[in-house]
């Protein structure tokens, strides 16, 4: 195939794959979560949606980004309790105070998948006041 996305590239045999730092083998996915944990708890969490009208293509079914039609939404989310068990540990096992965890739940098995955790997260309107807050409770501020 391979399809381009700002420095990704999606291969579906080995034959595609090209010289790079860093590979990723796909999940599946029935969810995708970002999860903030701050101090060993979850302080904000929002589910990656596709946007109403926007039609699943080969690219942004595997490649789901703001530019191919997916956004971060709040409402309605309904994150599992391994979900978020997984996220406290991958910062935990980091050995870091906070970050945020992009985490799937796989549609095959229901398992939680930790693609990633972001140290340096961009922030936001809510995601903000929940980080600032647990800064304050954390101080006793």
């Amino acid at each position: 195939f391979p399809s381009h996305d700002k420095g990704i590239v999606v291969c579906k045999t080995p034959s595609e794959l090209v010289d790079c730092s860093l590979y990723v083998r796909y999940v599946r996915k029935e969810k995708e979560y970002r999860l903030h944990v701050f101090n060993g708890r979850i302080i904000d969490a929002v589910e990656k949606r596709k946007k109403l009208n926007t039609t699943l293509t080969e690219s942004n079914r595997y490649v789901r980004s703001h530019d191919n039609g997916w956004i971060m939404a709040r409402e309605n989310i309904n994150v599992s309790d391994d979900v978020k068990a997984q996220a406290i540990k991958a910062v935990r096992s980091l050995g870091l105070d906070f970050g945020a965890v992009d985490i799937v739940v796989g549609s095959n098995d229901g398992l939680a998948y930790v693609l990633e955790v972001n140290t340096a997260p961009g922030l936001e309107g809510k995601t903000i006041t929940s980080y600032a807050n647990a800064i304050k409770e954390y101080y006793g501020i």
